[in-house]
This record gives structure tokens, C-alpha cells and sequence, in this order.
């Protein structure tokens, strides 16, 4: 169950389409303790810097309890231009779309990059940056001093009570929120 305003709604049946066009359901992976969604573009210079970070915590993360995604949102897109977009930064991530944005509206991210975190009962517990690094447009540290991602996964992993809670992610509007 995930908040959407005051109500909760019921994933276990939200899918989504692979590159290769088959249905995953992401809230429905046993022994997940949380599942991530990372939101890109290939075209975002901010997204595509912050990729060797994206990199290191699927390798950090993703062997254990925790699920990652790469959501890809525009539908103008091919497959074809993902796929070399993921092979030329070498992710291995799994990547899928959400062109119509159902992901995108349940979730309210914003920009690209931006994070959102679900708990094991599908609770969204975190939306945002991945850190701190982007200050605002046109200034960024030469390295974070928050890691906001980081920090969400080692809490659910060490069995921490988590609070919901949203940072201000910087990065590329998606253009056609309405």
C-alpha cells in the first residue's frame, strides 16, 4: 500500500513494461525489503552525471533485499536508444518505461533524476535527490555532503523505523506534467 494523498492505494497488481515489452510487477517481488525507482532521461546532462552514483548503490544494494529500477519516461523514445543509452554508461540496472506516467503521477516525482523508495508493504517512505551534489542549477559541490538515497536504504535495511519523508531533487523537468 503506498499514500496518494490521504487515501492508500493497493499495488500489488501496478505493472509496467520492459524495454523488450513484458510485464514486471514491481511491488510484487518476494523479499524485497524496498524497491527503488530511480526516474531518467537519456537526454538530462544531470541524470547521466549522476549515473556512476546510480552504479554504485545498485552495487551496493541490489545483491541483498533491495529492488532497483530505471524509469524511463519518454515515449518518443525506442528501446533500442535505452538500450545503448544503458550499455554506453554500462548500467545493468533493470530499466522500464512508464510513457504514460502512471508511475510518475502515483508517485510525484518532478525532475530527473529523482528517487522514490517503497517499503516491503509498498509504503512510500522517501522521494527525492540521490544527494546533495546539485545545489541548484549551475551549482554543485565537487562531492555530497548528504547521501539522502544512501541513507533511506541502510535505515530499512537495519530494521529502522522510517518516517516518510521528500527532499528537493534538482535535474531536468519532465516537461508534460500537467
Amino acid at each position: 500500500m503506498i499514500m496518494a494523498g490521504p487515501e492508500k492505494i493497493d499495488l500489488p497488481g501496478f505493472k509496467m513494461l520492459t524495454l523488450e515489452g513484458h510485464e514486471v510487477y514491481p511491488f510484487a517481488i518476494p523479499e524485497t525489503r524496498a524497491t527503488v525507482f530511480i526516474f531518467m532521461r537519456t537526454d538530462c546532462p544531470i541524470s547521466n552525471r549522476y549515473i556512476p552514483e546510480i552504479r554504485r548503490l545498485y552495487e551496493t544494494f541490489s545483491p541483498g533485499e533491495i529492488a532497483f529500477f530505471l524509469i524511463y519516461l519518454d515515449e518518443e523514445q525506442s528501446s533500442e536508444v535505452i538500450l545503448k543509452h544503458l550499455a554506453d554508461y554500462d548500467l545493468s540496472v533493470m530499466a522500464l518505461r512508464d510513457p504514460g506516467h502512471q508511475l510518475v503521477a502515483l508517485t510525484g516525482v518532478e525532475v530527473t533524476p529523482e528517487a522514490v523508495v517503497f517499503n516491503a508493504t509498498s509504503n512510500q517512505v522517501y522521494r527525492g535527490r540521490i544527494d546533495d551534489r546539485f545545489v541548484t542549477f549551475g551549482t554543485t559541490r565537487s562531492s555530497p555532503k548528504q547521501r539522502d538515497l544512501q541513507k533511506i536504504l541502510q535505515e530499512i535495511l537495519a530494521g529502522e523505523e522510517i518516517k516518510p519523508r521528500t527532499t528537493q531533487a534538482i535535474g531536468c523537468y519532465i516537461s508534460d506534467l500537467e
